[in-house]
């Protein structure tokens, strides 16, 4: 059944799912991903809240099942594997067969950090990588099949920005093409990201029902410069 919850971003957690920095990395998302389980897991039901809120998640569950990121003039998704149901609070599953609870959740973002950390440096043995995840198996708890899930799955993430400053230097570059003011950023690997210029603002109503396949397809009006 096709669920939407939006809940209200608290200000000590606005850095957590808005960092300074741009999203470079998988494990950046899969981090971001775990931190709203636990945001969701500890959010009682009577918080969802309505459009008027500055700084939000919306878990939108149906055919398209992903997680929205907004703010003021930014706002970014990525899939949402999991399963919601609702009770006093939301308790969020996987396959019926992993429940998240606190200290799971706390396991399984230790570990990802640890991996994330062993990703950057020159590892020529493959133990360095497994030795994390052998280290959380020794619990009564199946992680691997989360952690497994995570780091295989396609994590969908695109974001749509409203950015000034980049067209101004951009501007001042005889590029302005290169750096519209309203875009959207697909990917985020230096060498796979690449922007999609909008003519005009987009809404976050709109930003959602452009990745909603049950709704009709936007169109790429094709654009040249000369």
């Amino acid at each position: 059944m096709a669920k939407k919850i939006v809940l209200s971003i608290n200000d000590g957690y606005v850095a957590t799912f808005f960092p300074e920095n741009r999203i470079k990395t998988k494990f950046q998302t899969l981090i971001i991903l775990m931190e709203t389980v636990r945001y969701g897991i500890n959010s009682p039901v009577t918080q969802i809240i309505g459009k008027d809120i500055e700084n939000k998640i919306i878990l939108n569950i149906d055919k398209m099942s992903r997680v929205f990121y907004i703010c003021k003039n930014k706002a970014y998704s990525i899939v949402f594997p999991f399963k919601i149901t609702t009770g006093t609070n939301f308790i969020m599953s996987y396959k019926n067969v992993f429940t998240f609870d606190s200290h799971s959740i706390s396991v399984i973002i230790s570990t990802l950090k640890i991996l994330q950390e062993l990703s950057d440096l020159t590892n020529e043995s493959c133990y360095n990588f497994i030795e994390p995840i052998m280290n959380i198996e020794d619990e009564e708890v199946n992680y691997w099949i989360i952690i497994k899930m995570l780091l295989l799955m396609e994590d969908g993430y695109i974001r749509y920005d409203i950015d000034h400053a980049g067209y101004k230097k951009a501007f001042e570059d005889e590029k302005p093409h290169t750096h519209p003011i309203h875009h959207l950023d697909v990917f985020y690997s230096a060498n796979t990201t690449f922007k999609l210029g909008l003519k005009s603002e987009l809404s976050h109503d709109g930003f959602l029902d452009t990745l909603d396949i049950n709704t009709d397809c936007l169109y790429l009006d094709c654009f040249k410069t000369k």
